[in-house]
């Protein structure tokens, strides 16, 4: 796709590729205090969240998580679908 940008009376034109950026929503890590609990973040609900959230699950069970705790603060919602697909997964 190219753009044609004009700024000051001059016309610049560029090309620009679409891209599907995907960023990290899940984030975990084992309690410092006790091992045995995984603390996981969610940012937001998206597509990619869910398989985040259970590869992160995997993850730090194979560290020695028993239990987990969801940390959802900040998180301003998102996909419904994509949050519901959470509960399938652990």
């Amino acid at each position: 796709m190219t753009l044609t940008i004009k700024r000051n009376g001059a016309a610049k034109t560029l090309t620009v590729t679409r891209a599907k950026i995907t960023t990290d929503t899940v984030n975990g890590e084992l309690d410092a205090t006790n091992k045995t609990v995984g603390i996981i973040s969610i940012s937001t609900f998206s597509d990619p969240t869910a398989k985040q959230f259970e590869s992160t699950v995997k993850k730090l069970r194979k560290q020695g998580a028993k239990r987990f705790v969801l940390d959802l603060r900040g998180n301003p919602g998102g996909m419904m679908d994509r949050a519901l697909q959470i509960r399938r997964c652990s």
